[in-house]
C-alpha cells in the first residue's frame, strides 16, 4: 500500500520510481508468503499493523512538500526491521520454507534499504540547496 501510494503522491519522480519497485518487488514476495503460511497453517493478518496503518493515515494526509522524505524515512526504518526478521529466521527459523523465504528475500530487502538511504540522502541534498 506504500509504494502505491508513493507512486500516485510522490513529488519527486525517483521517489515515484521507488514506490513502483516497491510494488512489483514485494507484491510477488508477499504472495508467496502468504502461499507458505497457508500450507504451514498460518492465518496472515488481512491488514496491516497499527504502526503500517499509523503510517499510511499520515502519508495520505502530508502535504506534498513533506510526503517524499516521510515516505523514505519509513521505507529506511522498515527494511531495516524486515531485514532483521530475515536474519533471524535464517539464524533461528523452526520452518524450511519459511528460513528458504527469508534467504531469498534478504539479498532484495537490502537493495531496497540501500535505494532508500541514497534516497534519502538526495532528497536531503536537494532541502539545502533550496
Amino acid at each position: 500500500q506504500l509504494g502505491q501510494l508513493a507512486a500516485q503522491r510522490a513529488h519527486d519522480s525517483a521517489v515515484r520510481d521507488f514506490g513502483n519497485r516497491m510494488v512489483s518487488d514485494h507484491t510477488p514476495a508477499n504472495q508467496r508468503l502468504m502461499t507458505i503460511a497457508s500450507t504451514v497453517g498460518i492465518t496472515p493478518p488481512d491488514k496491516p499493523d497499527f504502526m503500517h496503518r499509523h503510517t499510511i493515515k499520515k502519508l495520505t494526509k502530508a502535504e506534498a512538500r513533506d510526503f517524499d522524505e516521510d515516505y523514505i524515512d519509513s521505507q529506511v526504518k522498515d527494511h531495516k526491521k524486515m531485514i532483521e526478521l530475515m536474519e533471524e529466521q535464517i539464524e533461528d527459523g523452526k520452518n524450511p520454507e519459511l528460513k528458504q523465504y527469508a534467504t531469498d528475500l534478504l539479498p532484495r530487502l537490502r537493495e531496497h534499504r540501500k535505494m532508500a538511504e541514497q534516497l534519502e540522502k538526495q532528497l536531503e541534498q536537494k532541502k539545502d540547496k533550496k
